[in-house]
């Protein structure tokens, strides 16, 4: 069985998210989204979308 890690978050609120992981900040939901998708295809990942709008890429 493989392990999963979260590689990385991103979210339009900087207050949302703190340290652990790399974070990386967007202007808007469109923005937000690409970056996520962009993400998750280099580390061949998933993206989940929690309930405060933080996206994170799961490294599968």
């Amino acid at each position: 069985m493989s392990k999963k890690r979260i590689f990385a978050a991103v979210t339009s609120n900087r207050e949302t998210v703190n340290g652990g992981v790399p974070i990386f900040y967007a202007d808007n939901e469109k923005q937000k989204s690409k970056i996520a998708a962009t993400l998750a295809n280099i580390a061949d990942g998933m993206v989940h979308e929690l309930d405060n709008g933080v996206m994170i890429i799961v490294e599968h």
